[in-house]
């Protein structure tokens, strides 16, 4: 199944539930019924529903209540079938556990509440740290806290985590699009990893940003607008990098703004400018600025 097949699938488990409920109610919903197990079955081949027939669900002015029972009874097999199609995707527990993890974030994202932010940091990391290569800079954040940062890193690593999360969501949906071979295998998000020398870091930091913008001229997922914009945002930490005067203050603001913008955006965005940003946020204590 693809990912939009599985937010089909969802979706229709959401209708289905519905119609139960009303159901329970005393509405004899026959038709709604019928007309949505013809939608599923015609959208998803593995859906069996078996175990009632509609031709044998007829209504009786004798027993009205008996007609909603098996109307029900019929809705309840439809959903366990329905079901059983999502359980059986392979990713399908890890894609529903991400997705509710997302909704964590983007909720305490709200808030201004670093230590909060920070409780959440540590709890996840520990959490994903078996299922994605996470770059170092997530752990130097979870065992020190701020004591190796100059200041406060909470926002900039908390968005930073929300795209992790979201290549990895991503990864995990398009399983199905990869060779037999790579099937199986537990999807990882990797982002690149920092080096110690001020001045190898400088020159990686250069080299990853110029192969960011090598790659967006050839990126066809994205509007042109949308790598205008992306272009814009590292021309300005670029400029920041290069001014001499330049902050590391500001240059994590001017970062921690395009993380935001990023996990607005989109996954095609978080593909193209993440690890790029990620690179750049884990290496500052080694640029000279």
């Amino acid at each position: 199944m693809t990912y939009q097949e599985i937010l089909q699938a969802e979706s229709f488990l959401i209708e289905i539930e519905g119609l139960i409920a009303q159901v329970r109610h005393g509405q004899a919903l026959f038709q709604e019924a019928k007309t949505l197990d013809g939608k599923i079955s015609s959208s998803f081949s593995q859906y069996k529903s078996t175990g009632y027939s509609w031709n044998t669900i007829s209504y009786s002015r004798d027993e009205p209540h008996r007609y909603c029972t098996l109307i029900g009874d019929a809705l309840t097999i439809m959903q366990c079938a329905l079901q059983s199609v999502l359980n059986k995707e392979p990713n399908y527990g890890k894609i529903k556990q991400v997705r509710l993890d997302l909704s964590r974030l983007n909720q305490k994202n709200k808030s201004n509440n670093s230590k909060q932010k920070r409780k959440l940091i540590i709890e996840l990391v520990a959490k994903y740290s078996g299922q994605i290569k996470l770059d170092k800079l997530f752990a130097d954040y979870v065992d020190h806290g701020d004591a190796l940062f100059e200041e406060d890193k909470t926002d900039e690593i908390f968005n930073a985590l929300i795209g992790v999360l979201n290549l990895y969501l991503d990864n995990l949906t398009s399983t199905n699009s990869l060779p037999e071979k790579s099937k199986g295998k537990n999807p990882t998000v990797q982002v690149f990893n920092s080096q110690t020398n001020t001045q190898m870091v400088a020159v990686n930091v250069q080299v990853s940003i110029e192969n960011c913008l090598k790659e967006l001229d050839d990126c066809e997922t994205l509007s042109q607008e949308e790598i205008t914009e992306i272009k814009a945002q590292l021309d300005d930490i670029q400029k920041l990098l290069k001014d001499k005067k330049g902050k590391k203050k500001t240059i994590r603001e001017k970062i921690s703004s395009a993380l935001k913008w990023v996990a607005d955006k989109g996954t095609d965005a978080m593909i193209a400018l993440l690890p790029t940003l990620v690179m750049i946020l884990t290496n500052l204590q080694g640029v000279n600025v």
